[in-house]
């Protein structure tokens, strides 16, 4: 089944530039106050890094109404697992998995783990 969706004047603003079936929405501004864990994790030749990290979330207008229209309450202090693979031929850290969650709430999707235990 195909949606067709047409965008208002304040939606079009957000449309990808060149394409009509994207948009992208400002998620406003974040910054990290805590680092609780960075540490090594290695399988074969493909070096990892576990890194758990409190943050605060100024999230724009238009994201926080995005996620309240989907049913998600985001607080402004949060907590975040990133699992990062280090890919050699670019000299860069990627994201692997990551698990993002209230900072007074338990993490509900388990990306993160589920990458670790396919990773072994």
């Amino acid at each position: 089944m195909k949606i067709v969706v047409t965008p208002t004047e304040r939606g079009r603003q957000y449309l990808k530039s060149g394409s009509m079936d994207k948009l992208q929405i400002p998620q406003g501004k974040f910054r990290i106050t805590k680092i609780t864990k960075n540490e090594e994790r290695k399988k074969g030749v493909d070096e990892y890094r576990l890194v758990m990290a409190t943050y605060d979330a100024q999230l724009s207008p238009e994201c926080k109404a995005f996620l309240e229209f989907m049913g998600h309450k985001v607080d402004e202090k949060r907590k975040v697992i990133v699992l990062l693979k280090f890919d050699p031929f670019e000299s860069k850290w990627k994201q692997d998995a990551a698990d993002y969650a209230n900072a007074n709430e338990e993490f509900k999707s388990g990306k993160v783990a589920r990458a670790l235990a396919s990773s072994r």
